[in-house]
């Protein structure tokens, strides 16, 4: 039996979980949700939001999927989930809110870096770019006791991350919404386990140097650490790499874009001990994946 060590906010959901394996290298968790939080009907429905959490900024490579009881998360600069690194990462929550009131709610965002908010189709948020801790908000009319589908979206490009959902009416303090008035579907936890067959740079990235993530092991699984690398040029010999992995066994990935200066053919050379692969623009140049 396993317990869900991610820095979940304090409204989300508790769970016990249980490993089950599965095909193609994902880890299926079996969620036991509280009760107290299950809605009351016999539908299939449970209180929070769906949280599917994906590394990059793309929305590409789905990392995990589990019910968020809430949107309020202060991850600083820490990882948000399992198979996650603390930078370049999205999240995207979808479900529906239910209000208490009939009158206008305005829905409020505060996240680091970007963010979109639709209420019942309707956008409400757009600040997809890089930014501070910001808020922004946006107003709309509703019913109470009748569920609107929402979604929100985010993305973390490096340093501090957060991102929280609030509303407020005339009658209703600001407030994180609050897991009692979100909805969702239940989902059952899953973790992708698999290691990525090509590195694919961040889209949204900035600085000179690569992103270099650091791993113990040889199957780029057991992220260790996230940094900048200026270039590519170690010689550790019998020593770590950093102090986050061992001397033997660890893996690196080195991903981002390169610029040539002149428009002709250009050699890519790897020196290593032991294996190494190289892709330029999807293309793999090298591919020498063993001890040498």
């Amino acid at each position: 039996m396993l317990t869900n060590s991610n820095p979940l906010s304090s409204n989300n959901l508790s769970t016990s979980l249980s490993t089950t394996p599965t095909q193609a290298g994902t880890t299926a968790l079996n969620t036991e949700l509280n009760p107290d939080l299950l809605k009351s009907s016999s539908s299939s429905y449970v209180n929070g939001l769906k949280g599917e959490y994906f590394q990059g900024t793309n929305f590409n490579q789905l990392k995990q999927t589990r019910t968020d009881g809430a949107v309020n998360f202060r991850w600083g600069t820490q990882s948000p989930a399992t198979n996650v690194s603390a930078d370049y990462f999205s999240v995207r929550w979808t479900g529906q809110v239910i209000p208490t009131r009939s009158e206008t709610y305005t829905f409020h965002t505060n996240s680091d870096d970007g963010v979109r908010l639709w209420v019942n189709g309707q956008k409400l948020v757009d600040n997809w770019t890089l930014h501070q801790e910001t808020e922004n908000k946006g107003s709309l009319k509703l019913e109470a006791g009748k569920p609107y589908d929402i979604k929100m979206e985010y993305f973390e490009n490096n340093g501090n991350a957060t991102s929280q959902l609030l509303w407020s009416s005339p009658s209703q303090q600001k407030q994180v919404i609050p897991t009692s008035q979100l909805r969702s579907e239940a989902t059952t936890l899953t973790t992708d386990t698999q290691a990525e067959s090509q590195p694919k740079a961040p889209i949204i990235g900035n600085g000179n140097g690569l992103k270099a993530e650091y791993f113990a092991g040889t199957d780029l699984k057991n992220l260790k650490l996230t940094r900048t690398d200026a270039t590519v040029n170690f010689k550790w010999n019998f020593g770590a790499p950093n102090s986050a992995v061992g001397q033997e066994q660890f893996s690196v990935r080195w991903s981002g874009q390169i610029m040539p200066k002149y428009n002709e053919t250009y050699t890519f050379h790897t020196s290593s001990d032991d294996g190494v692969r190289l892709w330029v623009n999807g293309q793999k140049v090298i591919d020498k994946w063993s001890l040498q």
